[in-house]
């Protein structure tokens, strides 16, 4: 009985956040000047993997936005990211009752985009948005091949 009241407390917490949401354990900023921008990042927040791919390509090539390497990064890594069809929420231990993870179904597994990890990959490869990273770069474009992206196949094979 504790522990029920507890997760409900916890959970009902970690939504209350003004203009955030949640992605996993990740608190998502959503707001931006642009309502547009704005609606976008909502939509990200919220795990429509197509919002996150387009902010990514927006933030890389500057359109509507000022251009900026990490935040593309970010939102590629969103987009490219698959999901277990499990997530985990972290229940706060009280009185003797230590802390635990506790899993919930969040739907089925479902792979990250491979446009979203092709991109992911050249950002590491050119280091846009942060250093060079080869092995980073090889990770993504791995992942984007295994699920049929030409443009990643052609680049790891050269």
């Amino acid at each position: 009985m504790k522990r029920s009241i507890l997760l409900i407390a916890f959970v009902a917490a970690l939504g209350g956040c003004s203009g955030q949401t949640t992605i996993g354990a990740m608190f998502c900023k959503s707001e931006h000047p642009s309502p547009e921008i704005t609606a976008l990042m909502q939509a990200s927040c919220e795990g429509d993997r197509q919002a996150s791919i387009n902010l990514g390509r927006r933030f890389e090539a500057g359109n509507g936005v000022t251009v900026d390497g990490k935040l593309a990064r970010k939102f590629y890594k969103v987009a490219a990211t698959g999901s277990i069809g499990k997530t985990s929420i972290w229940v706060p231990g009280a009185g003797a009752v230590k802390g635990h993870l506790l899993f919930v179904n969040s739907g089925p597994a479902v792979a990250g985009l491979a446009e979203a990890q092709y991109r992911l990959g050249l950002l590491y490869k050119n280091g846009v948005g942060g250093k060079v990273n080869l092995q980073k770069a090889k990770k993504w474009l791995t992942r984007a091949a295994a699920q049929g992206h030409k443009r990643s196949q052609k680049l790891l094979n050269e």
